[in-house]
């Protein structure tokens, strides 16, 4: 795929924005300086510490070291520094226009509220969650900023023990890969047309076994790293997508240009993942049932839905049109909302099966689910859109 079509599904909102540290470069945090890397927050809670720089301490070790040096109060002095230095007051006119953007949903590995004080500055509003909470309660109505490492804004005692990936303890306790936004960021990076990182060189080991899972991705992945990328970040990144030797600024210069004359593209009907739209038609009767089908249907319970079709055509003896079944259909035309409930094995497929081919009979879109999904709501939306009026 090429950028200008990555960055044409951006516009239509059907892209997903995936932000490193590199993003963050040009704010201005609360002491009117630069937010710090990973490097720098290492080396200045060492010195804060009273401890010689080394450069083969961690950050989970320099941060475990901080607290023991300052005992009781360190719990609340570490949150104090992480606050002074990962609050945005000052946003810079890049990282503003990506967040003009109307992207699918923002993931980021910072601590910051760079993402956040961005949507702000431009009259947009956006929700920052971290892995602690409800992967359900997520709104479809309102842009999500996911924290995978915990997030400035919700620090507290327990957090940093728990969520925020800075001690030990943290880094094992809060990964990715276990919880249930795994499962939200696989379907999300699925279902994009295309996927930016900014300022992310594929270092988080989680991510990376994420992102490895299928050949798929590479062609709509793009890395925007800078000019001065290094052989390292080269051979890390080149797995997982397309590199763009360019910084931050000239990526949101290029989002500018292309919204200038942009205009909305035909909807591909692509939904997602879990959700397909029932067409019978794309599976053409080739035969009526035998009585090995018949057989096959009540002693093993293995339905073949082809033959559904011309069984209630012809008044067959595959599947009985019930009455049940026509009355179901009936409150979905009227508007109704329906919940077919039983024990096992007492035909709810069946009845299922009947209703979404009366219900296309009638004009109407049915769709069925045909995989697990973490994000049913969503590809709901995007049915709703797609296939109104």
């Amino acid at each position: 795929m090429e950028l200008t079509e990555a960055i044409q599904h951006a516009l239509e909102g059907n892209a997903v924005l995936f932000v490193g540290a590199g993003f963050s470069i040009g704010a201005t945090n609360t002491r009117d300086g630069r937010l710090k890397n990973g490097r720098d927050l290492r080396d200045h809670l060492l010195n804060m510490a009273g401890i010689a720089l080394d450069e083969d301490v961690s950050l989970q070790d320099a941060a475990d070291l901080f607290l023991e040096v300052h005992s009781f109060r360190g719990p609340d002095l570490l949150m104090s520094e992480l606050q002074h230095e990962f609050t945005a007051k000052g946003i810079s006119p890049s990282q503003k226009q990506i967040a003009r953007i109307p992207w699918r949903r923002v993931y980021t590995t910072n601590y910051d509220d760079v993402v956040e004080k961005a949507y702000s500055q431009v009259s947009r509003s956006i929700r920052p969650v971290v892995l602690s909470d409800d992967v359900r309660s997520i709104s479809h109505e309102t842009a999500t900023c996911v924290h995978l490492n915990g997030f400035v804004g919700r620090l507290s005692r327990q957090s940093l023990q728990s969520e925020l990936k800075l001690t030990e303890s943290s880094y094992v306790t809060a990964s990715i890969v276990e919880s249930e936004w795994a499962v939200l960021f696989r379907n999300d990076i699925r279902m994009a047309r295309a996927v930016f990182f900014i300022g992310y060189s594929a270092s988080d080991l989680d991510i990376r076994r994420i992102l490895f899972e299928s050949d798929e991705l590479r062609e709509k992945c793009f890395f925007v790293l800078g000019k001065t990328i290094g052989p390292s970040t080269r051979r890390k990144v080149k797995p997982f997508g397309s590199l763009l030797e360019i910084d931050d600024a000239e990526f949101a210069l290029a989002l500018t240009d292309a919204a200038k004359g942009f205009s909305p593209i035909k909807p591909s009907g692509y939904i997602g993942h879990a959700l397909q739209k029932y067409d019978p038609s794309k599976s053409p009767v080739i035969r009526h049932a035998t009585d090995e089908d018949v057989l096959t249907l009540l002693l093993q319970g293995r339905l073949d839905t082809s033959l559904i079709q011309p069984t209630v055509d012809t008044s067959g003896r595959y599947y009985l049109l019930r009455d049940s079944v026509r009355e179901v259909a009936d409150d979905l035309v009227s508007g109704n909302c329906v919940v077919v409930n039983s024990e096992m094995a007492n035909g709810k497929t069946m009845v299922v099966e009947g209703v979404k081919r009366l219900c296309h009979e009638r004009g109407l879109n049915v769709f069925f689910v045909s995989g697990r999904s973490g994000d049913v709501l969503g590809e709901l939306q995007q049915a709703v859109t797609l296939h109104s009026g």
